[in-house]
Formats: C-alpha cells, structure tokens, sequence
C-alpha cells in the first residue's frame, strides 16, 4: 500500500502501530506510526480520524476543533488528558503529572465512548486540571 500524501497542515498520515480507533488519541510509537495513548503522561501527536488495522495507514488531526471519545464525563472548557486505561479515550480527571493535550469546547454525560469536541493543544504539556 502506498502512504497517502497527507504530510502537511493539521491532518498528517501515519502507520498504524496496532488496531486504531477513530476519535481516539494517538501517540508516536516509532518513526512515523502511531498507536493508542496508554497513559495519562503520554505526549499525544493527535486524534485519528478513522478506524483501521495495524499496519494500515491512518489520518490524524494535529490542530483545530477534533472530536474524541471520552472515558468519564467531561465539563466544557475543561482540560482533557489521555487516560490510563490504554485505549485512546479522554478524561478530564487532575493530576500533576497529567499532560493536557486539549480544551473541551462541549460537556459529555459520562457515558463511556461518549464523543467530545475538543480544541487540540498538542504540545503544551501543562498539568491538566491542577
């Protein structure tokens, strides 16, 4: 399979590490691939924009307004984190060593796998919620 040319501006491609699900937060494993987050310390690179197997390749939105499943409920304009179940989900829980990499910009009911609209904010790095 050729790598699609999406490798510039806010949605880059990437090789999937693992299983990916859409509207869940990835990091980078290895050169160029991506896999769930699994930590609430992770650096995210992004949220991935469909489902696909490992070893296919997969969007993922690095900049504005993406939707993201989250794993709690979510207040808006709260600061979303990855969580530490391993799946790529999103809470809004505190820690100190929690690295933001978001904005709600809308409020979930708490429902596992609820979707969220959050204003990405990769990079920053600030303890969520403290």
């Amino acid at each position: 399979m050729t790598q699609p040319a999406k490798n510039y501006g806010p949605i880059q491609t990437f090789l999937a590490g693992a299983a990916i699900t859409a509207n869940k937060a990835v990091k980078l494993s290895a050169a160029n691939t991506v896999v769930h987050t699994t930590a609430i310390t992770d650096d995210v690179a992004g949220v991935a924009l469909q489902t696909v197997a490992s070893g296919e390749y997969v969007d993922v939105q690095t900049m504005g307004k993406a939707k993201v499943r989250t794993s709690a409920a979510v207040n808006a304009m709260a600061q979303v984190m990855p969580t530490a179940a391993g799946d790529g989900e999103c809470s809004t829980a505190a820690g100190a060593t929690a690295k933001s990499f978001g904005i709600a910009n809308s409020a979930s009911g708490g429902i596992d796998g609820e979707v969220v609209e959050v204003l990405l904010r990769l990079g920053v790095n600030t303890p969520a919620n403290t």
